[in-house]
């Protein structure tokens, strides 16, 4: 049994890495950012791999933020916008009916929420991966400001105060 072949896209630790040549030692990888790494495979049996080739649907969570004082009926219209533009637009790219959660109240002036959303495919294509989450947070955006949702920090409090005696003031 082997984790991966050449060509496949596989996480290690942190690194996005694709498979360029398995060796009778070890294996040759480009990280997303053009250097080419080698790992012996002594090193890699202890290692967790996550081959993306491999993998079946993969899932993310978008997370966003709005005022505390968002009516129920903006929330509901949000999710509606969206399940819409899952199911007309992008049925190829996203299973439609995302799930949204209320995930926080905080700070007594926000909501926390997040999409969980599940693509067709996996993401061994990187850049076809970046481009329909690109797509769907501009919608994401499009809709937030057509229902005129919003989130504001709470005002802080800014008091000037002298320097002390010891710091000479540049006036």
């Amino acid at each position: 049994m082997h984790p991966y072949d050449a060509g496949d896209r596989v996480y290690i630790g942190n690194d996005n890495l694709l498979v360029m040549e398995v060796g009778l030692l070890g294996t040759t990888f480009t990280h997303v950012n053009g250097q080419v790494t080698y790992i012996a495979h002594s090193t890699l049996r202890q290692k967790v791999i996550f081959n993306i080739r491999r993998s079946l649907n993969q899932s993310e969570q978008i997370d966003f933020q709005i005022d505390f004082s968002t009516p129920k009926e903006k929330i509901v219209a949000l999710k509606e916008r969206v399940n819409k533009y899952l199911e007309a637009e992008e049925s190829r790219e996203f299973h439609g009916d995302p799930l949204m959660v209320l995930n926080e109240l905080a700070d007594s002036n926000k909501l926390k929420m997040y999409f969980w959303l599940e693509y067709k495919g996996n993401w061994q294509d990187g850049g076809r991966r970046w481009a329909r989450r690109t797509r769907f947070m501009l919608a994401l955006l499009e809709f937030c400001r057509d229902l005129d949702l919003s989130y504001s920090l709470l005002p802080v409090r800014v008091q000037h105060m002298n320097p002390p005696p010891y710091i000479e003031s540049r006036s």
